[in-house]
Order: C-alpha cells, then structure tokens, then sequence
C-alpha cells in the first residue's frame, strides 16, 4: 500500500517537476539569445534564430527584459566582471606610464563607479534592444501596449519598437 501511494505522489509530481525544469530552460535560453550583440557581424542573424528556436513562450521574459533590463543575477555577475576590467585597465595605464592616464585635451580614465555604471548601462540597453528585437519576432498583440510604453519612455526605442510593431501585425493577419 505504501509503495502504491509512493508511486502515485510521484507519478503526479513528475509533470510538476518536468514543467518547472522546461521554465528554467526557457529562461536560460531566452537569456543566453538577449545577451547576443546584434550589432557584430552574425549577431542578428544568430539573434533571429535563436528567438525563433524557442518561440512565442519567450514573450513572458521578454517582456519582463524590456521593462527591466538584464536580470539582477546577470547584472550582479556583470558588475564584478567590469570592476576586475577596470583594475586591469588601471593597472596597465600606471605600468605603461601616468601621462596615459591623463591625454593632452584633459580627457582622464572614468572613476571606477562610472566605468561600472556606464558598462551596465550599455548591458540593460542591450537586453531592452533584444527584448523588442524578440517581440517583433515572437511577440503577439499583447506585447503592442508594453512596446508602445517603452518607446514613449525611451526615445532611443522608437525605431526597434516601430519595425517590431510591424512584425506582431504581419503575423497576426
């Protein structure tokens, strides 16, 4: 009786267990193909399939990148990566010389929490650009007031939201 009872907890867990492992997958695929440089020879195109690849259960994700840039795990790990970069540049810059770190026209090597802030800037830019880049791939009309939102708030959007608008309409004739 025991073992019948172990088998039915686990034969009604197992669907439980499988959808919450197929939601990690997603989110690390949808995450692996926003972290993609679109403007590198190849990046769109690897974007494009990449989003295709996993579908229109991207959106969710999608979605939640266009609001909030790159989740705080991905921005945590971004934040040591650039305060080592930094280290690195300064360290260069005083082994090859002081004059290097001061040019003539009085341009100095940023403070390390601007060289910081300023890399993860560039990073949530990235993700958002990504994020409508997606939805016009695999976006539905749900994503038209989310789009519209973000391109009113962030000018630098408009033109990404626009042809991804166009892409959500062309697919939902």
């Amino acid at each position: 009786m025991l073992r019948l009872i172990i088998v039915l907890l686990l034969s009604l867990a197992t669907p439980a267990i499988a959808a919450a492992q197929q939601v990690q997958v997603d989110r690390t695929r949808v995450l692996s193909v926003l972290s993609l440089d679109c403007g590198t020879e190849g990046g769109l195109e690897a974007f494009n399939r990449g989003i295709l690849a996993i579908g229109p259960s991207a959106q969710p994700l999608l979605l939640q990148a266009l609001q909030e840039g790159a989740p705080a795990d991905i921005r945590a790990a971004e934040q040591r990566r650039l305060g080592e970069r930094y280290t690195v540049l300064q360290t260069t810059l005083k082994d090859r010389g002081a004059d290097l770190l001061a040019s003539s026209n009085g341009a100095a090597m940023p403070s390390q929490d601007a060289f910081v802030a300023e890399g993860l800037r560039r990073l949530d830019a990235r993700y958002r650009d990504n994020a409508v880049r997606g939805l016009g791939v695999v976006g539905n009309a749900q994503a038209s007031d989310p789009l519209r939102r973000a391109a009113e708030s962030n000018p630098d959007l408009a033109a990404l939201v626009a042809s991804a608008n166009a892409g959500i309409a062309a697919r939902n004739r």
